[in-house]
Formats: C-alpha cells, sequence, structure tokens
C-alpha cells in the first residue's frame, strides 16, 4: 500500500493545524486568566533598500508573564535558600564526622 506525498502534506498540515488550534485555545486561557499579557509596539511601514522598491509593515510582538517580577523575587529566595541548606548540610556533615572521630578515639564503652 503505497501513500502519496499529497495525502503526506495533508496529514502534517492537519497535525500542524491541530498543534496551532492547541497552543492558542491554551494561550488564551492564560490571557484571559491574566497570567500572560500581551505586549505589542504599533505597525510601522518599512521601505526596503535593497532590490525594487517594497513597502513592509513591521510589528514587535511578545508574551510577558504578568507576576514576572514576583515570579523573579521567589527564584531568588529559593537561591538563597538552598544555599543556606547546603551550608548547613555541609555543617551537620562535619560536626558528624567529629563526633565520629572522638567516639572512635574515646569510645563510648571506655
Amino acid at each position: 500500500m503505497s501513500i502519496s506525498e499529497n495525502k503526506i502534506q495533508e496529514v502534517f498540515k492537519s497535525l500542524s493545524e491541530q498543534k496551532e488550534k492547541i497552543l492558542l485555545d491554551q494561550l488564551e486561557e492564560l490571557v484571559s486568566r491574566g497570567l500572560i499579557c500581551v505586549e505589542e509596539t504599533q505597525p510601522v511601514l518599512v521601505e526596503t533598500i535593497a532590490g525594487p522598491r517594497k513597502y513592509v509593515l513591521k510589528q514587535a510582538v511578545r508574551f510577558i508573564l504578568k507576576d514576572q517580577e514576583y515570579i523573579e523575587e521567589l527564584e531568588e529566595e529559593n537561591r538563597v535558600l538552598r544555599k543556606n541548606n547546603k551550608e548547613a548540610c555541609d555543617q551537620r556533615h562535619y560536626y558528624m564526622d567529629k563526633y565520629a572521630d572522638l567516639n572512635a578515639k574515646f569510645g563510648k564503652n571506655n
């Protein structure tokens, strides 16, 4: 059974459209819940320099996490807590080793 190139293209186009719809639905939900904002510039008409004279309309668009500053604060707090936890673990291991050395030297039963 042979599948034609057109059928394969149709299948991939359909898959691509399904993915696009799913992503757009998820983005719409995030925007409607106020978790993501859409930031965009005003459209600008630009004349091409090279080649034949042509005009292109350009605009910058990006997604911004609504609570980006809060997320960054939490990430920094998390870094500090992890550092403090590592230092505390290192100190605990140091003192446990010292305790073991003292027990070995003097022994509990001596």
